[in-house]
């Protein structure tokens, strides 16, 4: 398995504060795929910056939290091997409007999130 991290995911105290300060800021561009006001998915070169509304998120994290995504081929031979490994926050896949996905979790309890983009 060779996962690519192409996405990182801020948790945020508020998605537009933020958004404006990256792209104001450090010229980061907004993506089609920005979903206001919970989330922003912004341009920054080759990795995309997520920015998610803390409040909007069910196990309440606290701003400042990172969460790292890692485009994968196959996303159940990916949650295979995380559970064989016996990672911790395991979660069970789910489809989304852009592919599939679960979330899981690092040995230090940072947050990781999989996922294979839809075939168009």
């Amino acid at each position: 398995m060779k996962a690519k991290l192409n996405n990182i995911n801020l948790v945020v105290r508020d998605v537009q504060r933020s958004k404006d300060f990256y792209i104001e800021v450090l010229g980061l561009e907004d993506t089609p795929r920005s979903s206001p006001p919970d989330f922003a998915v912004l341009d920054a070169g080759q990795v995309t910056l997520q920015l998610q509304q803390a409040d909007g998120l069910g196990e309440s994290p606290n701003p400042g939290s990172v969460e790292l995504s890692f485009e994968v081929e196959d996303v159940a031979a990916t949650l295979q091997k995380l559970r064989t490994a016996k990672a911790q926050g395991v979660s069970k896949p789910k489809t989304e409007p852009f592919g599939s996905m679960f979330d899981a979790r690092d040995p230090d309890g940072y947050r990781l999130s999989f996922y294979a983009l839809a075939k168009q």
